[in-house]
């Protein structure tokens, strides 16, 4: 038995998430920064790793799993007193959870950037500039309406979940 099954949750203010998310932001540039730099040292022996591994691939991932560590409580989050808890059992989310919490909020720049480490190993033609327009018009139709639908569920939950809560089973509370 839990803490919380018995109390009705409030909706932690999109605010605070908001302040948690660009403290995660800021402590996973440095951090991509500082792998990206150790990746340049190990480039001397192992070639190409950086051009397969970006700074803002590695970001990218960072962020995904931002939510697993530390209890739900990335950097951000701790700072602000709030974390992330499955929603059936109020435990730490799974690393799975994690990722499926965040991907809706990173799909678009992870697929540029996959879609840039094949162009780059696959034979280059004129098939590359139409898959990156392709890419620019997916791109621009999800942040017109995926983005927009996530804060849009944020915004009618009362419980404050939003899109990517909803997928990983997840929800935001006060710590």
């Amino acid at each position: 038995m839990n803490d919380y099954e018995d109390e009705q949750v409030a909706k932690v203010p999109a605010s605070k998430r908001g302040v948690a998310f660009l403290c995660d932001v800021v402590v996973i540039f440095v951090a991509s920064v500082l792998i990206t730099t150790a990746m340049h040292l190990i480039d001397l022996v192992v070639p190409l790793l950086t051009r397969y591994l970006s700074q803002v691939l590695i970001a990218c991932l960072l962020l995904l799993i931002r939510d697993y560590f530390n209890s739900g409580r990335g950097f951000g989050k701790m700072f602000m007193g709030i974390e992330v808890v499955d929603y059936d059992t109020w435990e730490s989310p799974s690393i799975m959870q994690s990722i499926k919490r965040n991907i809706f909020l990173f799909a678009p720049v992870i697929m540029a950037e996959l879609v840039q480490i094949i162009l780059f190993v696959l034979p280059k033609g004129a098939w590359g500039s139409w898959i990156t327009l392709g890419l620019t018009v997916l791109g621009g139709i999800y942040v017109f309406v995926i983005l927009p639908l996530e804060f849009i569920i944020y915004n009618k939950s009362e419980e404050g979940r939003r899109l990517g809560d909803l997928f990983a089973n997840t929800i935001v509370i006060e710590s």
